[in-house]
């Protein structure tokens, strides 16, 4: 039987939006004086987090938690070696409920340290808690991929495609092929790879891997705009808009920005 999907709106790609169901904090002044404090003092980092825990609202821990978790915040080795303690406080606490995208920033905040045993046992305990629900766990490899591509980290990476790629072609359900399918797409565009890519919409559009078709949507074409954008390859670029004006796709202003962005930035 051959699975046959297609969908023909044009989303972005989630480089290019605001992205709802991650949490998106501004760190608070009681969380810099709280990070301040865990740098500067000798008093045992436990003890310390443990009391901050206890006596802050959900807010101030979240914004600090999601300030030590993020790409642009972890340069400081000493700050970042805080985000595993004070997760495993936070998560004791009665309103904590579990986040695929503050989990996936984790894991991979770990790997990048090379705590793979602690990145390894994150991994293991969010497969166990999600216990084969396949939407839930193809969300959960998505915002592992798109984790670790932010963070260009390519054995993470690998792992994270491989797990996606093994949802794609064992799933009987069309919604968990799409999203795995979309994910991978966006995720090698944004490690760099558009061409890789772009075989992959070829393979999944004739149908010739397992019989498992996918018809591209307009969010894989963004995808690949986006990542020949990021390395100035204008011909293929361009190609690429020719490709969705054929298929039939509606050049939007997105499109046109990330031509002219392109040709701004290596032109």
């Amino acid at each position: 039987m051959t699975f046959q999907l297609q969908i023909q709106q044009c989303p972005l790609p989630p480089q290019l939006r605001n992205n709802n169901s991650s949490i998106r904090c501004t760190l608070t002044k009681q969380g810099q004086r709280f990070l301040t404090k865990l740098t500067t003092t000798n008093t045992n980092t436990d003890n310390l987090i443990k009391k901050f825990v206890q006596s802050s609202p959900k807010s101030v821990l979240l914004s600090t938690l999601t300030h030590l978790l993020s790409p642009t915040n972890n340069n400081n080795n000493n700050l970042s070696s805080l985000a595993l303690p004070l997760y495993t406080r936070i998560t004791e606490s009665p309103w904590y409920t579990w986040n695929p995208t503050i989990i996936a920033d984790l894991i991979t905040l770990l790997h990048k340290h090379q705590l793979y045993t602690e990145s390894q046992t994150l991994i293991s305990e969010a497969i166990s808690k999600l216990n084969n629900r396949e939407r839930e766990l193809v969300q959960f490899y998505s915002k592992l991929l798109e984790s670790h591509s932010k963070r260009a980290s390519q054995t993470g990476f690998d792992s994270a495609y491989f797990s996606l790629n093994n949802l794609l072609h064992t799933s009987s359900s069309l919604y968990v092929k799409r999203r795995a399918y979309e994910s991978m797409v966006s995720g090698l565009c944004v490690m760099d790879k558009p061409r890789e890519a772009e075989n992959l919409i070829r393979d999944f559009k004739h149908g010739g891997d397992k019989k498992i078709q996918i018809q591209p949507s307009g969010f894989e074409f963004k995808s690949i705009l986006y990542g020949y954008g990021r390395l100035g390859l204008f011909h293929d670029l361009l190609r690429v808009v020719d490709q969705m004006e054929k298929n039939g796709f509606v050049i939007d202003t997105v499109c046109y920005n990330m031509v002219l962005s392109s040709f701004g930035i290596h032109g």
